[in-house]
């Protein structure tokens, strides 16, 4: 119970001092190498590596979801946990909301990301929910994906297949 009495008493910060840093006002050090186990470094870091705000500031931010979503009703209107048909009825929502500013050339398949049993959900029941790949087509004047082009082309191709056609530069996989 004695190591416990020192922080149990107090802190050696007023509350002013913790209001700036709660708030965001004063920014806190970010140490390198923190909470690291294995090694002979501190638990809690070395030298100090950057400064920023506390994380409490930095989530109340909600900076992912602006960026993935535009805002947090677009992520609410689009939970498939909330909205499970909406989003059985488009599964490629994102994919399609961020082709011009992300894009990538084949989407991930459903339930990917679920850890330690997302492989075996992808590979049996997210192949029922995503008929197929989100195959990005390639331009149709520049032979690449997402290129800035005077003709407007269909930027989305759902194949029904298991194995999407690698995109490669310069070659064209249109007619295919």
């Amino acid at each position: 119970m004695l190591p416990f009495v020192p922080g149990m008493l107090g802190s050696r910060k007023t509350g002013n001092d913790l209001r700036d840093i709660y708030s965001g006002v004063e920014p806190v050090p970010v140490r390198q190498g923190r909470w690291w186990e294995l090694g002979s470094t501190p638990y809690e870091g070395t030298r100090f590596k950057a400064w920023r705000p506390h994380w409490s500031v930095l989530h109340k931010a909600r900076a992912e979801d602006i960026s993935l979503f535009g805002s947090e009703e677009e992520k609410w209107k689009h939970n498939p946990i909330l909205h499970p048909l909406r989003w059985l009825k488009d599964p490629y929502y994102l994919e399609r909301l961020h082709y011009e500013d992300r894009p990538y050339p084949v989407a991930s398949p459903a339930f990917s990301n679920v850890p330690l049993i997302g492989p075996l959900l992808a590979a049996t029941v997210g192949k029922v929910i995503r008929l197929g790949p989100l195959v990005l087509s390639p331009c149709l004047t520049c032979d690449r994906v997402g290129a800035l082009c005077p003709t407007p082309c269909n930027p989305y191709e759902v194949q029904n297949t298991t194995q999407a056609t690698p995109w490669r530069p310069g070659v064209s996989t249109l007619g295919r």
